[in-house]
């Protein structure tokens, strides 16, 4: 055995001794044997320029060297311009003994649309050099370092790397690569490195701390024009690292350039510093974690176990600013694609868990307050989140107390479909929302819901909504949810205090969606729903609402009818013992249809407690003139239990109301212009507050009362035995012939005239009429007015005409103005004997036309004081004697 390792060790010094002299005496015969070694031993072609040798120190140069592989054509695997490789010492001393300078370095390694590789020759592949590897001992655990490096200087300049494959090109420059060895054990190393027109700068030291153990200290720079990484500690080179140690120190100011190195895009991110201690005991700790991005800060621990890489987290942040961080984007909405199957099984070995505490959590909008969140994956996942509250930037709406509890597990190991079983609870202060069942997390099919809410009471639910609504009873809500990949349904039950609601409702999402169901309420009190912090209004305090003047009635913009042909709609809806505040609605059933744009409800009767609502309407929003019709029916034995006690003040009242009214048009303006309507309206025995009707506190109705009488008895109440009004027209004018009164037991007062709804004017001639043998004097004659002007503000002028000649009856006042039409015999005088109240819904008092001088009344005359009377009143008054009207002679 000694014998053959003398002689191997003797051929070898032979060897080195003649190729050593051939080196330093003819060095480019040497070109012709490495070039046929190369092609010999691994089927590459080597060409080389020039080789030349120096002595003292011995130095080996090497000009425009060549490496290519025949099999890929003519392409360089490697070109070098020059390099110089130096011996400073005999390679057998423990000293180091070599330089190596080099620059023009070229290095290409492309893989071919087969997959092979540029380096890889025919020769190579098909193993012709190949002999039998011996066995590879297993390696002691831990590397063997050497205990000095065995160079002086390394210099490498402008090194450009190339990798290819098929039409994907990647190339990095480095202008600059310089390894130094400073003393025993210590070196560094400077990289220059350009990559994609970016340029970073690497600085390194290393410290071969103890080589035989395999570790060394080292210190490493990275920078980069928007960010630079600082790192130090000490390196154990074992297969798991332990024993480890090492600093981190990141800092990024912008990462828009970082992120065109991987040819993507990254959101805006505010300048952020990261600092970390990554320790290795086996398990990988992340130790003295600090990070900060703009205003948030985050700091913890992590862990991570070697044995199941299982990650734990215990992190705590002062603010954490999500808009800061990820601001939101418009987003456009995607392609709808096909469900795809998820698999489950990367469950099976992971292992996290989180817990954290967050002071002030920021997050498109929202901002809660000392917050806790612990979240763990252990082959299912479940999260716990407590905030001590939770605010609406904008409108400052808060929430306290909120608390989420949530769980999952896969249904399988490979889903689609409905993929976790899962299991929601929310509650926000005594406000509790369940939900339990089985979710689609990327689709829509095959989620099914159970959810169910409650509180104990309403007030609960009022504060959550900032709203100061009145107290109404515990809330209990169930529902089954459930979605398909088209349809959708919901069912159950909600219950209010004494409250009820029940719903079967689905939804088609199709071209057109499509809603329909079911729908019951009962025992409703909407009455809830007033301020619980204010009294509740009565007719006498109550005060009109502001209304806007000087602009139209109605309005010229086009109604959003273009939605109603956007979905379809056919419900069920029961009403049961609903109060809404002002009436009782005892049973009704509404079934409203939505279908290709054109809406209807059939005939629907609403039965309340003192009366019957009788109620059809249709809706057509096709075509460039949508039309509407509607009929509506009261038979009211009580008008003031039906709402009018509540709403004005007027008690009882037994009658009938009928409207039919038909339009088209697309705008409210349009709908007004081409109104076609018939009113018909007896009511009789009705008490008002007042001297007269209190409807909405109008200020007009007022003054109307004030000049009808002037002289009239302030009185507590005032019964009314008729309230007739009668309108027809069509094209936005409503006319209404003798068709307006309001009788007491004393007076009657009739109107005429119309509404034009097209150019939004009224005209009315008004006037009381006695109905007893009390006539009316001198001062109730200036009582007769006419109402006339734009519907926003119509005036009110007092008999401007001196209208009470002899003979004149007041019945005929009313429709002249003041115009003496005696003569030719308009009105009858039957026609104020009874009441009108008296006939048919339909029977109005017969009347001749009405003449155009009502309706297009004449210049007025220069203003007189509201008391002043004409010459023949004055001249009946010198007697002291009454003025009594025909109407008043004929009873």
């Amino acid at each position: 055995m000694l014998k053959t390792i003398a002689i191997a060790l003797l051929i070898l010094l032979v060897t080195l001794f003649f190729g050593v002299s051939t080196a330093l005496i003819h060095p480019n015969l040497l070109r012709g044997t490495i070039s046929s070694s190369a092609d010999r031993y691994a089927g590459l072609q080597l060409g080389i320029g020039d080789i030349s040798t120096h002595m003292n120190p011995l130095r080996i140069e090497v000009q425009k060297l060549k490496l290519q592989n025949p099999d890929w054509g003519d392409e360089a695997l490697l070109t070098i311009d020059h390099l110089s490789l130096e011996l400073t010492q005999l390679p057998f001393s423990d000293k180091p003994f070599w330089d190596l300078r080099g620059r023009g370095i070229e290095l290409l390694v492309a893989r071919n649309d087969e997959g092979k590789l540029n380096w890889i020759s025919n020769k190579l592949a098909g193993g012709e050099t190949q002999t039998p590897a011996d066995p590879v001992p297993e390696a002691a655990d831990g590397i063997t370092l050497p205990a000095d490096f065995n160079f002086n200087d390394i210099e490498l300049e402008n090194v450009t790397v190339t990798w290819r494959n098929g039409e994907l090109e990647e190339r990095i420059t480095l202008p600059l690569i310089d390894a130094q060895r400073v003393e025993v054990g210590n070196g560094e190393l400077r990289l220059n490195v350009r990559y994609k027109e970016q340029d970073f700068t690497i600085n390194s030291k290393v410290d071969l701390f103890e080589p035989q153990n395999g570790i060394l200290n080292y210190q490493l720079n990275l920078d980069h024009a928007d960010a630079s990484l600082k790192t130090q500690g000490r390196l154990v080179l074992a297969s798991d690292l332990k024993g480890s140690e090492i600093d981190l120190d990141l800092s990024i100011s912008q990462l828009q350039n970082l992120a065109a190195l991987a040819e993507t895009t990254l959101p805006e991110l505010p300048k952020t510093h990261l600092k970390a201690t990554l320790a290795f005991t086996p398990d990988y700790e992340i130790r003295d974690l600090n990070l900060r991005s703009g205003d948030s800060q985050v700091k913890g621990k992590v862990e991570v176990s070697q044995n199941d890489l299982a990650v734990s987290a215990n992190l705590t942040a002062s603010l954490l600013d999500i808009d800061q961080l990820f601001p939101a984007t418009e987003s456009t909405p995607d392609e709808e694609s096909p469900e795809t199957d998820i698999d489950w099984a990367w469950l099976d070995t992971t292992r996290v868990a989180l817990t954290a505490q967050i002071a002030t959590l920021k997050a498109r909008g929202w901002q809660g307050q000392d917050l806790s969140l612990d979240a763990k994956v252990d082959s299912d996942m479940s999260l716990s989140l407590k905030a001590k509250s939770l605010s609406e930037q904008a409108s400052q709406r808060r929430y306290g107390d909120l608390r989420i509890k949530a769980s999952a597990s896969p249904l399988a190991s490979i889903t689609q479909g409905p993929d976790l079983k899962a299991d929601l609870d929310i509650a926000i202060g005594e406000v509790t929302l369940t939900g339990q069942g089985e979710v689609n997390v990327n689709g829509l099919e095959g989620t099914e819901l159970q959810l169910n809410a409650s509180a104990p009471n309403s007030k609960a639910i009022w504060r959550l909504a900032e709203v100061p609504w009145k107290e109404a009873g515990p809330l209990r809500l169930e529902s089954k949810v459930s979605t398909g990949s088209k349809q959708h349904s919901a069912k159950g039950s909600a219950r209010l205090g004494e409250q009820n609601a029940t719903f079967n409702l689905s939804y088609l999402d199709q071209q057109r969606p499509h809603l329909r169901g079911d729908l019951s309420l009962t025992k409703l009190d909407l009455t809830f729903i007033t301020d619980a912090n204010e009294a509740a209004p009565t007719p006498k305090t109550a005060t009109p609402a502001t209304k806007k003047t000087g602009g139209p009635v109605f309005s010229q913009d086009p109604l959003p009818l273009d939605a109603l042909q956007s979905f379809d709609i056919d419900l069920n809806i029961q009403l049961q013992d609903i109060d809404t505040g002002y009436n009782r609605l005892r049973s009704a059933q509404l079934d409203p249809i939505l279908k290709d744009g054109k809406f209807s409800l059939k005939s629907t009767t609403l039965q309340f407690d003192h009366g019957t609502v009788k109620l059809s309407a249709s809706l057509d929003s096709q075509g460039n003139a949508p039309s509407l019709k509607t009929k509506l029916q009261v038979d009211g034995q009580d008008y003031g239990k039906l709402g009018l006690e509540k709403a004005a003040g007027i008690r009882g009242g037994d009658g009938k109301i009928k409207l039919t009214a038909s339009s088209q048009g697309r705008s409210p303006a349009e709908l007004a212009a081409n109104l076609k309507a018939k009113l018909d309206a007896k009511i009789t025995n009705l008490e008002a507050k007042g001297n007269a009707l209190n409807l909405i506190g109008s200020d007009l109705l007022s003054e109307l009362i004030s000049k009808l009488n002037p002289f009239a008895e302030k009185r507590q109440t005032t019964e009314i035995e008729c309230v007739a009004i009668h309108f027809k027209g069509e094209d936005g004018k409503l006319l209404s012939n003798n068709g307006i009164a309001l009788e007491t037991r004393a007076t009657k007062i009739v109107g005429t005239g119309q509404v034009d709804l097209a150019d939004e004017s009224l005209t009315f001639g008004v006037s009381p009429i006695a109905r007893t043998g009390v006539g009316i004097n001198i001062g109730a004659a200036a009582g007769l007015v006419r109402l006339a002007g734009p519907l926003q503000k119509p005036r009110i002028v007092a008999d401007p005409s001196g209208m009470f000649t002899s003979g004149l009856s007041t019945g005929a006042a009313i429709y002249t103005g003041g115009l003496s039409l005696l003569a030719q015999g308009l009105y009858k005088r039957a026609m104020y004997a009874g009441s009108s109240c008296d006939g048919a819904l339909n029977d109005v008092p017969e009347t001749e036309e009405l003449p155009p001088e009502l309706l297009t009344p004449p210049p007025e005359s220069a203003p007189t004081s509201p008391n002043a009377v004409s010459p023949s009143a004055k001249a009946a008054s010198a007697g002291n004697q009454p003025v009594y009207t025909e109407a008043v002679a004929a009873n």
